[in-house]
Parts: C-alpha cells; sequence; structure tokens
C-alpha cells in the first residue's frame, strides 16, 4: 500500500534513528543502475509513479568505546532485501500466489 512504499519507509527510519544521541548512521540513497543493477530494473517500474520509487537504506552502528579501545571486537553485516511494491509489467504469477505479496519487505524490515 501507499502508505508503506520506499519512500515512506526510508522517512519511517530515519526519524526512528535520529537522535542526537544516537550511534546510527543513516544513508538514504535512490536506486542506481551502476550500483545496483538488478534493484534499478524492478525500480523502473516507478519510471511514472515516483512515490513508489526505491530506496537504498544503510544503517551504521558504532558501539560505544571501552578501555579507549575505539575498534570493535566483531563485525557484523545484515541485509535485508525488501519490496514494498512491483507496480511494473503483468502479474504473471497464477491462481492465489499474489496472496503473500505484501509480506516482500519482511527481511527489510527485520533487519531495520
Amino acid at each position: 500500500p501507499r502508505r508503506m512504499a520506499a519512500p515512506r519507509i526510508a522517512e519511517y527510519v530515519v526519524n526512528e534513528f535520529s537522535s542526537p544521541d544516537s550511534s546510527v548512521k543513516i544513508t538514504v540513497r535512490n536506486v542506481l543502475e551502476e550500483e545496483v543493477p538488478l534493484a534499478a530494473a524492478v525500480n523502473r517500474a516507478t519510471a511514472n509513479e515516483p512515490q513508489y520509487a526505491g530506496r537504498i537504506i544503510e544503517l551504521e552502528y558504532s558501539p560505544p568505546t571501552q578501555d579507549g579501545d575505539s575498534h570493535p571486537k566483531e563485525l557484523v553485516c545484515l541485509v535485508g532485501k525488501g519490496i514494498t511494491m512491483d507496480t511494473g509489467g503483468y502479474d504473471v504469477k497464477v491462481g492465489l500466489r499474489m496472496v503473500g505479496m505484501h509480506r516482500d519487505k519482511v527481511g527489510a524490515a527485520n533487519v531495520a
């Protein structure tokens, strides 16, 4: 639904993690074909519907330092893909296969 298309999700994430004492750096970018060509291919369907245009959201957490050591003990990378609305092309899914498609954003939502 429109209320949680990619631009709104990006706005929500920024609002949730933006505070003066936050240890989370947030970067929101448009989908660029040079960087993520397959995501850009899906995103082309939004050319006439900018309210659905995709976003790349990066969250970087910097833990507080302890004992003067500014290096983390281990690095963890979490990746979540979320498709909020595929507005392009034909509906090639048969029968009731479209019923659960609203859950395509779960991977990205779990990471955030």
